[in-house]
């Protein structure tokens, strides 16, 4: 049985998962630990407006609606939120990883916002009205995005050749 070719978006996705989980990035320069001064000032106003009431719950997918938001809203609160007007900072490279990593420790893979089919579900359950599809989704295009970049810096710093 031949397989069929894969989109450079899933090879991303497969490899930018493989190499966080491998913790690669961990050892590159561009990797450090995020500290108080490189945090943003403000990020609180890109917060999901979510009070963990668990109306959402449960998908019928199996998305964990609540946990993806949590990760995103503590990012926001933390000041690590990737800022795509930075890519390719070191800051931004931070930034993003700690986002991904945080994602794949706290949510499994198969549960994560990119999961979503938006059947509006959860939507029409949430008490106060939360368009959560366009959240999963906004929670997936930054996700894939800093994957995205991340492994582009890595191809041009000559870690990895496609």
């Amino acid at each position: 049985m031949e397989k069929e070719p894969i989109t450079r978006r899933e090879a991303i996705t497969r490899l930018g998962l493989g190499i966080l989980s491998l913790g690669v990035l961990s050892s590159l320069p561009i990797a450090c630990k995020p500290t108080s001064q490189n945090k943003h000032t403000d990020q609180s106003n890109l917060r999901i407006p979510c009070d963990d009431c668990t109306t959402c719950i449960p998908c019928p997918y199996g998305i964990d609606i609540r946990q993806n938001i949590r990760v995103y809203n503590q990012a926001c609160d933390d000041g690590i939120l990737p800022v795509p007007r930075q890519k390719g900072s070191k800051q931004y490279a931070r930034e993003g990883e700690a986002l991904i990593k945080a994602l794949n420790r706290q949510v499994p893979r198969l549960a994560q916002a990119d999961r979503c089919i938006g059947c509006n579900k959860c939507a029409d359950q949430c008490q106060h009205h939360l368009p959560i599809p366009q959240t999963m989704r906004q929670i997936e295009n930054l996700t894939s995005r800093v994957q995205e970049d991340l492994f582009d810096q890595l191809c041009k710093n000559g870690i990895f050749k496609i």
